[in-house]
């Protein structure tokens, strides 16, 4: 009997330490310290009540950890969660931390999460994706969820429907197809495609010999970095005229080491200037080819 009380003792010891490290609220500390030693005392006189009380506890202390790890800070920054870190999800990670974001990450593979564990607290590791797993996270408390699985169609639109339901105010999945993305904007979701992004952007980059980059923000408008060519140098923008031209407009200008982010139209052009310009794709088509002639 003595043996088995040492047992309980340590056992109910060990639970109450480690509810108190897990709230931080004053009250909800005395009410763990007093559900464990009702726990305590109650397992060693053989009556049931313990097992409420111990519910009890632990539905306190999670509610505890939720409160603390998703109690809005006084920056007002926005809590992101990240499901899967392959390629994607993992640089999409770093950058939100880099950036100073609060984060969620979760994975199946622990070796995945134990890098992130370095940038954000909340790092989990998940064999499942349902609905109640999600829900332990605390996840659906954060402002911006992104799905970052791609291949495994059945679990990314699964796993997109439980966020929404949960009433993620933002939820973000990555897509593989376009009639995966389709599926994944009808339940609710914003959708991206990484990599047929990064390939229009090579294919510009490719076709274009001074084009430096280029970024599609839509069917219709899109973003060209690219170098200004000889003829046009001297000219003011009014006289180049590039919007009555090709139906574009200069957003800022590199020149000489130095980012002119307000384009005048008396602005002149120097020799190695470096514009970025939106407009449409077949309007940056069209100045791209009519640079390439210079």
């Amino acid at each position: 009997q003595s043996h088995r009380y040492g047992i309980l003792r340590r056992a109910s010891g060990s639970a109450i330490r480690k509810e108190i490290s897990r709230s931080d609220n004053q009250s909800g500390i005395w009410r763990c310290w007093a559900n464990g030693l009702l726990i305590l005392l109650s397992r060693c006189c053989g009556m049931e009540i313990w097992k409420d009380r111990w519910h009890e506890t632990v539905r306190l202390s999670e509610e505890r950890v939720q409160e603390a790890m998703f109690k809005k800070k006084s920056n007002g920054k926005n809590t992101y969660g990240i499901i899967g870190l392959g390629r994607f999800g993992h640089a999409l990670a770093l950058e939100l931390a880099a950036a100073g974001a609060d984060l969620v990450v979760l994975d199946r593979e622990e070796e995945k999460v134990r890098e992130l564990r370095e940038y954000t607290e909340n790092a989990y590791v998940v064999h499942a994706l349902d609905k109640k797993t999600l829900s332990e996270t605390g996840i659906q408390n954060c402002d911006v969820a992104v799905v970052c699985i791609g291949e495994q169609l059945d679990i990314s639109i699964l796993t997109t429907l439980n966020l929404v339901s949960l009433g993620v105010p933002t939820v973000i999945s990555k897509a593989a197809s376009a009639e995966h993305g389709e599926i994944l904007e009808k339940i609710g979701a914003q959708v991206v495609y990484p990599e047929r992004d990064m390939a229009v952007r090579l294919a510009h980059r490719l076709e274009a010999v001074r084009m430096l980059d280029f970024i599609q923000l839509s069917e219709k408008l899109n973003i060209s970095k690219m170098i200004m060519p000889e003829r046009i140098v001297g000219k003011t923008v009014l006289e180049a005229n590039l919007r009555g031209r090709f139906g574009v407009n200069i957003i800022a200008v590199e020149s000489e080491g130095r980012l002119i982010e307000t384009i005048t139209p008396d602005y002149a052009f120097k020799k190695g200037d470096i514009a970025y310009i939106s407009g449409s794709k077949d309007g940056l088509n069209k100045l791209s080819d009519w640079n390439g002639k210079a």
